[in-house]
């Protein structure tokens, strides 16, 4: 597989950095996005079909990923890319145990951009390694694009591109060593680490088109009240029985993204920032 290297643009410099949160502590912020910048290709259908970036866990007791993201580049091959985004622990040459899985994400694949996924505080360990990574394989040959990414600055702790030629072999990612692992320069990635004590109020959500509206299935673990504020925007949307499980159907058909955040009903018991992005 060759890679090609294309330089459009160097603008914004963003390495590993801490960023307010909504409390007296700090989040840990993974990013290190410099600019959109054309890098490794082609990442899609037929291959390249998985992309990855390892990373290691802040040893700083933010230990929960809330969100991670790429910054994609432009298109190699044009026709939209089905993909679905992934965390896993890293053993140094392929993935281990698999710990996230997106909905199916529809990538327009019409230029720059930046995709975000929600992970609703998955609780990571300290200083150990792990690979945020998207694939075709489990959706393999529903799509037709292929992709360029961005470069991102060398400053992600442990972290270095990984890719594999794979196919439509998702069961090789965890059996088999990938065919490059190491590469630099790396992925332009982003990941938002929180910390706070298990059992704290935290989100999930998942956003998929349902009759061609955007609906955004949510979930939660850790509030004690009966119901549950629900917002969309910082904007109160329902307040609904806390049954950990709640579904917006936003009557919206466009490209959006949305932010969300529950509270114990009439509290200021939150949880975190849940983002969905619908990109067509």
């Amino acid at each position: 597989m060759m890679k090609t290297k294309q330089t459009l643009m160097r603008a914004l410099v963003a390495g590993t950095a801490l960023a307010a949160a909504g409390s007296t502590f700090a989040d840990t912020i993974y990013n290190n996005f410099k600019g959109y910048s054309d890098f490794w290709h082609p990442f899609g259908y037929p291959n390249t079909a998985t992309y990855g970036e390892t990373f290691t866990a802040p040893t700083n007791g933010d230990v929960n990923l809330q969100d991670f993201g790429f910054y994609m580049g432009s298109p190699d091959v044009p026709g939209n890319i089905l993909l679905r985004a992934y965390i896993a622990t890293w053993t140094g040459t392929q993935a281990g145990t698999l710990l996230y899985t997106s909905a199916d994400f529809d990538f327009a694949n019409t230029g720059n951009d930046h995709i975000t996924f929600s992970t609703g505080g998955l609780t990571l360990t300290p200083g150990a390694s792990y690979v945020a990574f998207l694939s075709v394989s489990e959706l393999y040959g529903l799509s037709s694009g292929e992709a360029f990414i961005s470069q991102g600055d060398p400053t992600i702790p442990g972290g270095s591109f990984v890719y594999y030629n794979n196919g439509g072999d998702f069961a090789a990612l965890f059996n088999s060593t990938w065919s490059a692992t190491g590469l630099t320069p790396d992925w332009a990635f982003n990941a938002t680490f929180t910390g706070g004590a298990g059992g704290a109020l935290t989100l999930r959500a998942v956003g998929r088109r349902e009759a061609g509206i955007n609906t955004v299935r949510l979930t939660w673990s850790g509030a004690t009240s009966t119901n549950i504020d629900v917002y969309r925007d910082d904007v109160l949307i329902v307040t609904t029985e806390n049954d950990g499980f709640y579904v917006d159907s936003t009557g919206d058909t466009r490209r959006s993204r949305y932010i969300y955040h529950v509270c114990e009903a009439g509290t200021s018991t939150c949880s975190n920032n849940a983002r969905v992005t619908f990109s067509h």
